[in-house]
């Protein structure tokens, strides 16, 4: 099974708890991305750096921000971003606990996502096996060979056709109602 989408957003809670913690001990921007970079997870690391390195190059915080959005292109660190930019247009001093708000938030969201993701692939498998059932028994009913004639007709065979579709549609509802929607972005 592939990571679940709470992962990332768990890893990125991490980081916006170590950024705070840099920033609220005193570190400028560029220090403390250099320190995330260094320091924090592995799903956003790419990330860190080369905002650490547009800052370090001298470019403005929200030219900066603007293009770790663009390459992120994830909500909650355009939601991040539009904070540093908030809190350093209005130069207030409570970046840092917002940092925190924020990575709750993010966190919230991550473990909720990690459930769901769970759930839907238990029930996936759940699914699966309710749809091969039907099969399995079939396969035994050919075993023997008066079933076999009784399939073998054409009214067998077009019971068998509507088995298939049916199970096909199953199929196709089921992954269709399994399909969780990506929020969108509202600060791109």
């Amino acid at each position: 099974m592939s990571k679940s989408k709470g992962q990332p957003r768990l890893a990125l809670a991490s980081d916006l708890e170590l950024l705070s913690s840099s920033i609220g001990a005193g570190l400028a921007m560029h220090q403390a991305t250099d320190y995330l970079a260094r320091h924090g997870s592995d799903e956003f690391v790419g990330s860190w750096k080369k905002l650490n390195q547009r800052l370090e190059a001298g470019l403005a915080l929200h030219l900066a921000l603007h293009d770790l959005k663009v390459s992120a292109k994830d909500r909650w660190v355009d939601q991040f971003c539009e904070l540093v930019i908030t809190c350093d247009v209005y130069r207030t001093s409570m970046l840092s606990s917002e940092l925190v708000r924020l990575a709750g938030q993010v966190r919230q969201v991550g473990e909720a996502e990690t459930d769901l993701s769970r759930r839907i692939a238990s029930a996936r498998s759940v699914a699966l096996l309710a749809l091969a059932a039907p099969w399995i028994l079939l396969a035994m009913l050919l075993g023997k060979s008066e079933n076999r004639e009784i399939f073998l007709k054409p009214e067998g065979l077009g019971i068998i056709a509507l088995g298939l579709l049916g199970s096909a549609m199953a199929f196709y509802l089921s992954r269709r109602i399994a399909h969780v929607p990506a929020v969108q972005r509202v600060f791109e």
